[in-house]
This record gives structure tokens, C-alpha cells and sequence, in this order.
């Protein structure tokens, strides 16, 4: 659901100070978006999954949790009972998550959620009904209920970005507390779930650090399947900024993943798996023309997805088979070349 236009210049009047930062923020999303199209248990998973953890780390295990089954989807909650505890543990689930999925799990196949009415229920309805799983609080049932359902007046006071957000927004010396939130949100109703979206974003665009990636002045850039959205992490006429650390890209180090690689412009493999969380699923294959120094095909390895690459200059293709072999432990395996026959012309 997406508010009006008359709705969002309301918004806008009622606070001008937010008015100025929403101006050169994307618009507001028609939620739902991307995976969370998806059915209503897979979205209340992926929330469980995320719960307290940086992106990055929640995409990796969520990635994982997703590949223990068959098939391109995320399990459905019979196959998430069949497998053993054991199994969920590994793909990287801390012990009470591990619980929490698999109670959703229960009782979404049990129909005590009720998931495909619990739609036409209220948000404090759902709410009661939701946090009978365990392990699932407010927070979780606040982002289903943003994100999957396109609820327009719904503020995740507890929400530590959308704290930051407001402590930026208004200049504050310290993030408020949940009780002043709620009070400073009173002017955006009904659109606090609007707001709150860009707290996040004014979180996201004003707490920019330095990282020690100023060595290497290369232009990042990406591209979007047709038809498919990409997540860009922020807007197309700005500059994002990562911190990423450099683990000694000149020298190399020595943990396999970033081991060196004696070309002039490694970059860490954390560089390269930003946008490959972002704009790629498990088992995807990723093509990079210029593999150069193999730090793509470390972090498709890594990430679980296939990457065919190639490079004009033979040395770099053994740069990245060193690579490879040093982060997976395991031997290339070069395979037969197959040539054209000779006696024709192609010309």
C-alpha cells in the first residue's frame, strides 16, 4: 500500500523538518517489495533471521537457512520441520532462533496463526496474534507488519535505526528514547510507518564513515536484471559509503580470504560482497569479465553463488585459481579446452 500524493504533501506541511530530508530521499516504496512478496511465513522467517544482526551477516545466514532445501525458494514451514536441529544450527541460527523457526513453523502448519485471514485483523490484533511464537516480540510483528502488509501508521519506537534517524534529523545530543519517539511521531500520523522509512534513510545517508579503501579510486557500479528491483543502498545521484577494512591488500594476509594476490588493485572480499547480497540469491551465477585479482570469485564462493569469469592475461587466471585454492583449501581442477578444427575459414 502506498500513500496519495495529497497524503504525502500533508505529511510534509505537518513537519518541515522532515519535509527537508524526505526531498532528497527515493520515494516511499509500495510495500511489498522484492523477496517479501513472497507467502506470509516466509516473511515472518526472514524477520526472525534478522533479528539484532548487521545486513550483511543476516543475508549470509539467511542464504544459508535457504539453500538447506531443494529449489530457489525459502523452505516452507513442513520441510523447516523436517530438518533436524542440527541442520538449522549449522546454516548459522543462534539456539533461540533456531526455536523461533521452528515454533512459526508449527503453528503455521497447525493454522493457530491463521496467517492467510490474519490480513483483515487490526495491527494491535496482529500483533497478539504474531508474539504467541516464540521468540517473536513487537519489533518482529512491526516490521511484517511495514513491510509485507504495506501498513502506513505503524512506529517501531524501539527501532535503534529509527532512533538515530530522529537524533539526526532534529540534531539531538543522544538517540531518544522509545517514549519520546512516540511522542515526536504524534505530527505524522497516520503516515508513521512513512517516517519511520525515512529515519532509516536519513540514518543510512548521514552517518558516513571513512574507510581505508582511499588507495584505490575505482568506480563501483551496478546493474539490475530487467524487471527485477535492486536494493540500492542509497541514492542513485549520492555516493554510498562503506566501511570496509583493508586488510593489507598490497602485502596480502594470511587467512585465505584475502591472501595475497600480487595484483596492483586487490580489494578486500567484504568490497565485493555488499553487492552480491544485494542483488543476487543463493546458487545465482555472477559473470565478471576481468577477474583480475579473484576477488569476485572468493566472495561468490563464499556467498554460495556460481561465478564464471575470465581475464585477457593468463598470470591473473592463476592469481585467481591461487586464490581460490587458498580460501577453499581445495585444488582447481582445470578443464579440457576444445578446439575448433582447422582446414575452414571464418573469414
Amino acid at each position: 500500500m502506498k500513500p496519495t500524493t495529497a497524503e504525502m504533501k500533508a505529511l510534509k506541511r505537518r513537519d518541515p523538518v522532515l519535509a527537508k530530508a524526505m526531498n532528497g530521499l527515493p520515494p516511499f516504496p509500495d510495500f511489498p517489495v522484492g523477496n517479501l512478496r513472497g507467502s506470509r511465513f516466509h516473511a515472518l522467517a526472514r524477520s526472525i533471521i534478522y533479528q539484532q544482526l548487521a545486513t550483511a551477516a543476516a543475508a549470509t545466514i539467511y542464504g544459508r537457512v535457504r539453500s538447506l532445501t531443494p529449489g530457489p525458494r525459502f523452505p516452507a514451514p513442513e520441510h523447516v520441520l523436517a530438518l533436524s536441529d542440527k541442520e538449522v544450527r549449522r546454516a548459522g541460527l543462534s539456539g533461540n532462533k533456531a526455536r523461533a523457526l521452528k515454533n512459526l513453523a508449527e503453528k503455521t502448519v497447525s493454522g493457530k496463526l491463521g496467517l492467510r485471514s490474519i490480513g483483515r485483523l487490526a495491527d494491535d490484533e496482529v500483533t497478539r496474534r504474531l508474539t504467541t511464537v516464540w521468540g517473536v516480540g513487537e519489533w518482529t510483528t512491526q516490521m511484517f507488519l511495514i513491510f509485507k502488509f504495506g501498513r502506513l501508521d505503524v512506529m517501531p519506537a524501539g527501532d535503534i535505526g529509527v532512533q538515530e534517524g530522529l537524533r539526526i534529523l532534529d540534531g539531538l545530543d543522544a538517540r531518544p528514547t522509545p517514549e519520546i519517539l512516540m511522542a515526536r511521531s504524534e505530527v505524522w500520523c497516520p503516515l508513521r510507518s512513512v517516517a519511520a522509512w525515512f529515519l532509516w534513510w536519513v540514518k543510512q545517508h548521514f552517518a558516513l564513515s571513512r574507510g581505508e579503501m582511499h588507495w584505490a579510486h575505482e568506480p563501483c557500479w551496478y546493474a539490475a536484471r530487467k524487471g527485477r528491483s535492486s536494493r540500492w543502498q542509497g541514492d542513485r545521484r549520492q555516493t554510498t559509503v562503506w566501511d570496509v577494512p583493508n586488510l593489507n591488500p598490497f602485502g596480502g594476509s594470511r587467512d585465505g580470504e584475502n591472501a595475497v594476490s600480487g595484483h596492483g588493485t586487490q580489494k578486500p572480499v567484504r568490497l565485493w560482497e555488499r553487492p552480491i547480497l544485494h542483488h543476487t540469491t543463493t546458487r545465482d551465477t555472477l559473470y565478471d569479465s576481468f577477474c583480475g585479482n579473484g576477488t569476485a570469485v572468493v566472495a561468490a564462493e563464499k556467498t554460495a553463488r556460481t561465478c564464471v569469469a575470465m581475464d585477457l592475461d593468463p598470470q591473473y587466471i592463476q592469481v585467481t585459481r591461487t586464490r581460490w585454492e587458498a580460501f577453499t583449501g581445495r585444488r582447481a581442477r582445470p578443464l579440457p579446452v576444445r578446439r575448433r578444427a582447422t582446414g575452414g575459414s571464418d573469414a
